[in-house]
């Protein structure tokens, strides 16, 4: 599958022009070329090694508190890449990388622990998704940036991180939705 490419007659455009268009072009087509790369051909298995050892619980989770199983793996995958011992430089830990104080609310003793991260971190999510009326990316912005910020700016933050981290869910949501769509065909 190609990306059709439109000539045009740089020459004529100022070296201004010419560079916001490339900047326009780029930050059109990243996405595109993002998502091409998410969605390759490797086998199923290949796809989801890091995640296997996690999915019992996070099917668990989705299942407890009403939240897509994909949107879980796909916040996963921004926040830690599976990584279930991850600790930030905020100090935020586990495969949901609560924060400490986060964790203590929900009832999570051990952060390093990935039942208990899980649950806990689509406890809270679930909490932000009800608050921010089921409104994916606020509550991902909350998520990220937390609840007083999103709710200071009226919306997604004004934070090229946060933004960065939904468009990055996002993405990682799509790709975890087609695997799932996938395993569920008949064969």
């Amino acid at each position: 599958m190609g990306i059709p490419l439109y000539i045009l007659k740089m020459e004529t455009m100022q070296t201004n022009q010419k560079d916001h268009f490339f900047r326009y072009v780029i930050l059109l087509f990243l996405p595109l070329v993002a998502i091409l790369l998410l969605s390759t051909s490797a086998p199923l298995s290949a796809q989801t090694e890091k995640e296997q050892p996690f999915l019992a619980y996070i099917y668990d989770a989705a299942e407890r508190h009403s939240v897509d199983p994909a949107l879980i793996m796909a916040i996963i995958k921004a926040e830690s890449g599976y990584n279930p011992r991850a600790v930030s430089r905020v100090g935020a830990r586990g495969l949901m990388q609560l924060m400490p104080a986060t964790a203590r609310e929900l009832g999570v003793s051990d952060s390093f622990n990935p039942e208990h991260n899980i649950h806990g971190g689509v406890k809270y999510f679930k909490f932000l998704l009800n608050k921010f009326d089921g409104r994916v990316r606020l509550a991902l912005a909350a998520y990220n940036a937390g609840i007083r910020r999103v709710q200071k700016y009226g919306g997604v933050p004004p934070y090229k991180a946060t933004r960065h981290y939904i468009r990055k869910v996002m993405l990682y949501y799509q790709h975890y939705q087609q695997i799932i769509g996938a395993e569920a065909e008949p064969a």
